[in-house]
C-alpha cells in the first residue's frame, strides 16, 4: 500500500506527544490502527530482506526500536500493510494512519515516499517514460541526499557501472532489482548475464563482492550448477586487478560454494535416521549415492521423490539420503511411508540452519547431489532424467 504525507496530522501529534519522546533514539513509529499489536522491522542487507526486531505496541499504538538504525532502507509491516522507508544514520520518527504517513525531521523519506508514488502510478516508466523520468527529474532536482541519490539509479532501466559506484545502495533493494531486471533479459545466456553485471560491478571490490554473493545464492537456489561453477572462477577479474587482501577476501566469501562445488568431495552426513538407525555418509560402500534435500509441504519434492524411487533402482545402483524440512519428525515419517522410498531419511529441528542444510549450502528444496563411492560430487541434478545412465 502507498502512503502520503500529510503536515497537518504531524502537526496535532506534535500537541499530544510528550516533548520527552522526541530525544529517543533510533526509530519511533506511531501506529494508532495497531495499538496494543506487533509489527515487524526488518532490513535489506543487499543479498536478502532480514528481520531485524518485533517491535510491541502500546495503548495508544507507539513503536520503539532503541537503536539508531544504519544507513539503508527498511521495511516496517503489520498484518495488512508494508512501509518501506530508509534511514541515515540519524533518529528519526513516523506516524501512520488509514492513508498517511508522515516523517519527522527525515526530507530523505519525504522524498523516497513521493518518488514511490510516482513509480507506481507509472509502473517503472513502463506507462509514460517520458513523463515519468520528467517528474522523477524533477523530484530529484540537484539534490544529493540519499534518496534523490538512490532514485536516480531506480529510475533509469539501464543498468550502469556508476550504479555500483554508489556503496550505499548495497544495504537497498534497489541494485538487486535492477540485476534480476537485467538477467531476465539474459534468459538465453546466464553465463554471458553474469559476466556483464560483474563486469560493471568491479569499478568497486565492494561492489563485486555484493554482486557475486547475491548472483552465487540466486543461481543456486535455480540450481543452475553451470552458471554457479562459471561464478566460483571470479568472472571478469583480471589478474593484477584486486590486491591479495581482496582476493582472499573474495576466496572466503565463496568458500561455502566451493565446498559442495561439482569434483568437490561432499561434506559428511551422520546421525540417526527417522527410525532410530545409525548412519555416516563417509562410511557408505555404495557406488552411486543420492542426497536430496526436501520439503514435506512442497508438492514438486513430492513429485521429485517419487520419480526417484520409480525409475531408480534404490536397492542395488543408488543409496537413496534424504534430509527433509518439517515442523516435527512425525511430519517426515508420514510423508516417507506415503512416498514409499527406501533409504536413510533425516529430520533436523533446527531446519534451514541444520548442519546439512548449512554445510551443503541449500537455499531452496528440492536440492539434490550425486555422489560417487569416493563421496566426490558428480551432479547437482534439477530432474531425475539426469541421472539416467549414471553408473
Amino acid at each position: 500500500m502507498m502512503l502520503k504525507k500529510s503536515s497537518l496530522i504531524l502537526l496535532l501529534l506534535l500537541a499530544v506527544v510528550p516533548t520527552r519522546l522526541w530525544a529517543q533514539p533510533g526509530l519511533v513509529v506511531f501506529w494508532p490502527q495497531q495499538s496494543g499489536a506487533d509489527i515487524i522491522l526488518s532490513s535489506y542487507t543487499g543479498l536478502d530482506l532480514e528481520p531485524v526486531d518485533t517491535l510491541h505496541g502500546d495503548a495508544e499504538g507507539r513503536f520503539f526500536y532503541e537503536p539508531i538504525l544504519p544507513t539503508g532502507m527498511y521495511v516496517v509491516d503489520s498484518e495488512e500493510t508494508t512501509l518501506e522507508f530508509l534511514s541515515v544514520g540519524k533518529p528519526m520518527m513516523m506516524y501512520v494512519d488509514a492513508n498517511t504517513v508522515c516523517f519527522e525531521g527525515s526530507p530523505e523519506n519525504t522524498l523516497w515516499t513521493a518518488y514511490l508514488q510516482v513509480r507506481e502510478k507509472y509502473h517503472y516508466g513502463n506507462k509514460e517514460p517520458e513523463k515519468y523520468q520528467s517528474i522523477v527529474d524533477s523530484l530529484a532536482g540537484s539534490s544529493t541526499d540519499y534518496a534523490a541519490r538512490l532514485m536516480r539509479i531506480d529510475a533509469n532501466p539501464v543498468l550502469k557501472a556508476s550504479d555500483f559506484e554508489e556503496l550505499d545502495a548495497i544495504p537497498t533493494n534497489v541494485l538487486t532489482t535492477k540485476m534480476v531486471a537485467y538477467l531476465e533479459q539474459s534468459t538465453d545466456d546466464f553465463v554471458k548475464g553474469v559476466d556483464h553485471i560483474l563486469e560493471l560491478a568491479k569499478v568497486n571490490i565492494e561492489s563485486y563482492a555484493f554482486a557475486l554473493q547475491y548472483l552465487l545464492k540466486g543461481f543456486t537456489a535455480l540450481g543452475l550448477s553451470e552458471v554457479t561453477e562459471h561464478l566460483l572462477n571470479f568472472p571478469q577479474l583480471a589478474e593484477g586487478e584486486i590486491t591479495q587482501e581482496e582476493g582472499t577476501w573474495l576466496e572466503s566469501l565463496v568458500e561455502p560454494y566451493q565446498k559442495v562445488r561439482v569434483g568437490a568431495k561432499a561434506p559428511d552426513i551422520e546421525g540417526v535416521t527417522i527410525d532410530g538407525k545409525p548412519y555416516r555418509l563417509y562410511d557408505s560402500q555404495a557406488q552411486r549415492i543420492l542426497v536430496v534435500f526436501w520439503s514435506v509441504d512442497c508438492e514438486y519434492c513430492h513429485d521429485f521423490l517419487k520419480q526417484i524411487r520409480k525409475r531408480l533402482d534404490l536397492k542395488h545402483d543408488y543409496e537413496l539420503v534424504t534430509i527433509a524440512l518439517a515442523e516435527n519428525r512425525k511430519e517426515v515419517e508420514c510423508e516417507v511411508r506415503k512416498l514409499k522410498i527406501p533409504g536413510y531419511h533425516f529430520f533436523d529441528e533446527a531446519r534451514w540452519e541444520g548442519k546439512a542444510f548449512l554445510d551443503y549450502h541449500v537455499s531452496s528444496t528440492p536440492t539434490a547431489f550425486l555422489l560417487d563411492r569416493d563421496k566426490m560430487i558428480l551432479a547437482k541434478p534439477k530432474e531425475v532424467e539426469e541421472l539416467r545412465g549414471e553408473r
